[in-house]
């Protein structure tokens, strides 16, 4: 990196530049059914170089990546070449963030421990709680990671941190008599609880056990939808994500601050707040890619917007003060148990090909794989269904359960009940 730094200085057509490394050790584990197949170890590092030139009144900026074979001639050839596109690139002028220094850790229970220990255990509590009578895991992997994130800048930003995570990707499976069906869990975490993740996978072998056995309704079904944390996620994330700096500033965004979300509230009202990191969610972090300290910002109070939130560059055109690139969205929980929320008829989406949310199109819904229609006493598998409504009807009538969940970049609701579906 030094050598890098001293070529970027040399160079008389760089205005200000970034080096961003992102270095990645890991111990992985591959099982097909219960036999261990692969164990690897990998140590990688990915390095990039973002170079600025400031033209006329422009800035233009250009990207390579380093690798580790490049000598100082390919470095400085680079160097140049980048020069050269930044100069056709005119942005209006901004700074980059300056003179920060950092160095930490995410919290985690995976820390010190060592990283074939943890792959083992997390190994043996899924194959273990994956077995069925007609099935099992037909395949599983594992990813132990400590992720090491550097950032570099001409104006005095230096932050490194570091993650730990694991990832699981396993794929139940039931085998029918005359077919096989399977489901695909992922799960990425920061925090690791043996007993949860093999309650989720017993309860993964329930629901592919119910697919295999799943058929199309014989008559029409009216009735509210019940979506859990995997599609909750993409509902809220769009309605957050919709609050960028970038999208307010290339007008994209539906909503600014002041308009209602909930025009009309008779559930419960929504409050999102974008967060640097929530413990369990390997997506935490304390600074974005230019090395902007990240600020939590609430962005939904109670259906109305109230903020944005975005990185340094497009703060600066808005005459905002930066956030950072928040990288998780968190939801307040309801007023009612999930439990109460189950107890009324409904149909639970439980796998769907990719729940579709569109707020210029007033529209959500998707294809349902595996749902559950409860109709007040049985509890029935269904399949090859579809559901939609009116986002905006949907949002001013859902209920958000009081429990909470971690999953992924999302952290809120466990279960939501939405009223306002057309099923078919």
């Amino acid at each position: 990196m030094k050598k890098i730094i001293e070529l970027l200085q040399q160079n008389p057509q760089v205005n200000d530049w970034r080096i961003l490394e992102n270095s990645t050790e890991s111990y992985e584990l591959f099982f097909i059914h219960d036999q261990l197949e692969t164990v690897r170890k990998t140590d990688t590092c990915t390095c990039t170089v973002t170079v600025y030139v400031d033209h006329q009144d422009f800035r233009g900026n250009s990207t390579f990546t380093v690798y580790a074979s490049d000598t100082p001639d390919d470095l400085a050839a680079k160097i140049q070449s980048a020069c050269a596109k930044a100069a056709l690139v005119c942005d209006r002028p901004y700074a980059l963030p300056s003179e920060g220094t950092l160095k930490a850790k995410l919290p985690s229970n995976l820390e010190g421990r060592a990283m074939s220990e943890i792959a083992a255990e997390v190994g043996r509590a899924v194959l273990a709680a994956g077995h069925l009578p007609t099935g099992g895991i037909n395949a599983l992997e594992v990813f132990v990671k400590k992720t090491t994130v550097h950032v570099q800048n001409s104006r005095g930003i230096d932050k490194e941190q570091v993650r730990h995570s694991v990832a699981i990707e396993a794929i139940p499976t039931y085998n029918g008599e005359k077919e096989s069906v399977e489901l695909y869990e992922y799960y990425d975490l920061s925090t690791l609880d043996l007993a949860d993740l093999s309650a989720k996978i017993k309860g993964r072998m329930q629901d592919v056990s119910a697919r295999g056995v799943a058929t199309r309704p014989t008559e029409g079904i009216s009735c509210p939808v019940l979506l859990t944390a995997g599609e909750l996620r993409n509902l809220f994330g769009t309605l957050a994500y919709d609050r960028g700096f970038y999208d307010a500033y290339a007008h994209t965004n539906l909503l600014s601050p002041g308009d209602l979300l909930q025009t009309d509230p008779q559930g419960d009202r929504i409050t999102i707040t974008m967060r640097d990191h929530v413990e369990g969610s390997p997506a935490g972090s304390y600074f974005d890619a230019d090395g902007t300290a990240l600020v939590p910002c609430t962005v939904i109070k109670d259906g109305k917007v109230v903020a944005n939130f975005g990185g340094s560059r497009f703060a600066q055109y808005l005459g905002c003060e930066p956030t950072g690139e928040l990288p998780i969205c968190q939801v307040d929980g309801g007023a009612t148990p999930e439990a109460a929320l189950r107890a009324v008829p409904h149909l639970e989406c439980v796998y769907m090909s990719g729940l579709q949310v569109d707020t210029y199109s007033d529209y959500i819904g998707g294809e349902v794989r595996l749902a559950y229609y409860f109709d007040g006493t049985r509890r029935i598998p269904l399949t090859g269904i579809s559901i939609s409504a009116k986002l905006s009807h949907v949002l001013n009538h859902l209920r958000l359960s009081s429990e909470t969940t971690v999953q992924g970049r999302y952290a809120g609701p466990a279960a939501a009940l939405l009223e306002g579906f057309n099923i078919f």
